[in-house]
């Protein structure tokens, strides 16, 4: 029997052309009979975004994506339970899947759900959840009961476990499974659908959307380090790309937004009236579609054939695959089990949109890229962590070896200050010897304390506090707790100000920003201590930042942080107390790092061992990042000659000095410098608990820099250790087996 002559091609061709021919909602099939209720109306839609377009970018985090990613969100395994009478149920941790009885407008129907419940680990999927909730659609699919899934996921699992179990295979297959399914599929956004993780429940007849939800096939943050040299926060990728669900209607990339949202048990009705007429409008779609399209009808009669008729390269395609095949004819999809797989690939290929090279890209004869602020917010972000430290500084007390060797200074410096007894004469006691001894051992045991303590964010804030101890005046300046009595009053001023809380919109961090929106952080709900610690930390930045609107020359240094502060009491006077005096610890238990560092005979000092320490770290890394030029001659002869490596050690400080002392003073005192350091790491190789230091930096850069391994880790520490001081003729490298 011969195959019958069908337009197969023709309606590739057909889904090519009306994938850009229908590119809104609901016209993106040919004829379709869409009557969705519980959505929310186009004007709706339109008002939203013109609101969305002119807010600025923290505004629009806090508007747009901030509610998708409340904690206390209701989840969605709570909501699918009051759908309807649960007549099957099962879950593994972030799965849920169940079949559910829902009242429809011909009748009750049985509907299969697929649920993301981000409880548990964030919605984030393993690779045996995306394996079960294949089966599990493959199954309801044999049964022909339509599917609905809710996307609530931060994205799938990405972890050494989940790839070594093969991810990316189960993620795709899943995204085949639910491509190939011949019963009505429907994709909800109940709350985040980001990347893989949503990606395969979005492969669906219709996507509709919540009205809080969020979607994009890349999480915002992953796509800030993708765009980092467009100096892009993940905030403002956010918002360029445009992940609300007002926004994916508007760009064609989902079929509608229902006018519900988990904090609205009240609106829930809406939610059950969109899954249920929506899996009947694409069912009243697809038998408009068969009706009235010829070729369709023809191209099933192709595929009846294929099935009783399968060639010899066919079924070995289906014996070796997982979704096509068809154990009889029971099973084997009707003609509109076809239209469905039909207008779904329909549906997912109009939201596919290419651009070609003569709108984007190096060939373009003009790009416009986005302005960034990424190098604002990353310098905003680390002087708030430093800040939230000098606010609360450790406390001496808290560590062992600190406050042995903070003792120990100061009984050695009270010696050196009082008259030396005749004993002590004779025995010939150096009071002074024995004070500098302690006074070398305290700034090492400080440094490295805070090294150790801050870890990777070390550099950024050992060079802050390289900057206050310079000018140690500033300090002082900064806005302390007791000085804001009333911080809802204050909070109250700012947001009444229209000028004020423009201005210090500009300089807070995002979390401060929502203080001053009147958002989801709001003052009354804010425990008072809080409060006003946040506070504290917001104003500090006003004023250890740029330039406030004070008038006169822009200064730097420590007078630009003094006219911010006298410019920030005049805009609050009433609100900022300027009379409170800084209490002085008394008291070995009340002395903090910070009151050791700000130590009138010892803070200068304290810049020397910051930026020691600086070139230290910038030395390590360097050495990591660069041992493959030594590795050739390691790897012959399980030994480096003195020769290698002193040029490698030289080459190395010499790279990294300008990066930390600036170029113009590391030409100028390179050989002055390199003597301090070397100097300095000869002290402390012989500190007490240096060995320990050693490991603990040891275990957090091998996590900072995973391609590292352990041996390369101790061999920096080796190399470090002997090359300043040239020691052997060779120098040996031991490997831990």
């Amino acid at each position: 029997m011969a195959e019958p002559q069908v337009a197969d091609k023709s309606l590739f061709l057909q889904a090519e052309q009306f994938a850009h021919e229908f590119n809104l909602f609901p016209s993106a099939d040919p004829d379709s009979d869409f009557r969705v209720k519980g959505l929310v109306s186009a004007t709706h839609i339109r008002e939203q975004l013109q609101l969305l377009k002119n807010l600025d970018i923290d505004s629009y985090i806090e508007s747009a994506v901030s509610p998708a990613e409340m904690p206390g969100r209701q989840n969605a395994v709570a909501v699918a339970h009051q759908l309807g009478k649960i007549l099957e149920r099962d879950s593994d941790g972030p799965y849920f899947e169940a079949l559910i009885d829902m009242v429809f407008p011909a009748g009750v129907r049985t509907v299969a759900f697929i649920v993301q419940d981000r409880r548990h680990r964030n919605g984030e999927w393993m690779p045996e959840h995306h394996y079960r909730a294949s089966e599990f659609a493959k199954r309801c699919a044999k049964q022909r009961l339509p599917i609905v899934s809710f996307m609530d996921t931060l994205g799938a699992a990405g972890d050494e476990i989940a790839n070594r179990n093969n991810q990316a295979h189960n993620i795709s297959r899943l995204i085949a499974v639910m491509s190939d399914v011949d019963v009505p599929n429907l994709g909800i956004i109940f709350g985040i659908g980001y990347s893989g993780g949503a990606i395969p429940l979005a492969a669906s007849n219709m996507i509709l959307s919540v009205r809080d939800g969020v979607f994009s096939t890349i999480q915002p943050r992953s796509l800030a380090s993708i765009a980092r040299r467009l100096n892009l926060s993940w905030q403002e990728c956010a918002k360029h790309i445009g992940i609300s669900a007002y926004e994916l209607a508007e760009q064609g990339n989902i079929d509608g937004i229902i006018d519900y949202t988990p904090s609205e048990p009240e609106n829930l009705e809406n939610l059950r009236k969109a899954i249920t007429t929506g899996i009947t409008s694409v069912e009243a779609s697809v038998a408009q579609f068969v009706r009235q399209d010829d070729s369709f009808l023809k191209s099933y009669g192709s595929t009846v054939h294929r099935f009783l008729n399968p060639s010899s390269e066919l079924k070995r395609i289906e014996e070796a695959g997982d979704f096509a095949a068809h154990d009889n004819t029971t099973e084997f999809a009707n003609i509109f089990g076809e239209a469905y797989r039909y207008l779904r690939y329909l549906r997912v290929r109009r939201r596919i949109k290419a651009t070609s090279s003569n709108q984007f890209g190096r060939l373009s004869e003009q790009q416009v890229l986005p302005e960034g602020e990424l190098a604002k917010r990353i310098d905003r972000d680390r002087r708030k962590t430093f800040l939230k430290w000098i606010e609360d500084p450790d406390r001496v007390l808290y560590d062992d070896t600190l406050r042995a060797t903070w003792r120990t200074y100061i009984n050695r410096r009270k010696s050196r200050d009082e008259e030396t007894s005749r004993i002590e004469q004779f025995l010939r006691v150096d009071h002074e010897k024995n004070y500098q001894t302690a006074r070398t051992e305290l700034l090492l045991q400080v440094t490295t304390y805070l090294y150790n303590h801050w870890k990777t964010n070390a550099t950024a804030n050992l060079e802050l506090l390289g900057d206050f101890l310079s000018e140690p005046d500033d300090i002082e300046l900064l806005v302390r707790k007791n000085q804001l009595p009333a911080p809802e009053d204050l909070v109250e001023s700012i947001q009444t100000n229209e000028k004020l809380n423009h201005v210090l919109r500009d300089h807070f961090s995002f979390e401060g920003k929502k203080l001053l929106l009147g958002g989801l952080s709001t003052p009354e709900i804010i425990p008072r201590e809080q409060l006003r610690s946040q506070l504290v930390t917001e104003l500090n930045l006003a004023i250890t930042g740029s330039k406030l609107p004070w008038r006169g020359k822009a200064a730097s240094g420590r007078s630009l942080i003094l006219k911010n502060r006298q410019w920030l009491d005049k805009s609050l006077e009433g609100h900022i107390l300027s009379d409170v005096e800084n209490t002085v610890a008394d008291d070995e238990r009340d002395v903090s790092v910070l009151d050791v560092l700000k130590n009138g005979e010892l803070y200068r000092d304290f810049l020397s061992e910051i930026e020691n320490i600086r070139i230290f770290d910038a030395l390590y890394d360097a050495t990591l990042d660069q041992l493959n030029t030594i590795a050739d001659e390691a790897s012959r002869s399980q030994a480096l000659s003195k020769r290698t490596t002193k040029t490698f050690y030289d080459r190395l400080f010499d790279e990294v000095l300008p990066n930390v002392v600036g170029k113009e003073r590391a030409e100028a005192n390179r050989t002055a410098l390199k003597s301090r350091f070397e100097s300095w790491f000869l002290n402390l190789s012989s500190m007490r608990g240096s060995k320990k230091f050693y490991i603990v930096v040891e275990e957090w850069k091998g996590k900072q820099k995973p391609k590292s391994t352990e041996m390369k880790s101790r061999f920096v520490f080796f190399f470090l250790n002997l090359s300043p001081m040239g020691g052997k003729k060779k120098f040996y490298i031991v490997v831990k087996e």
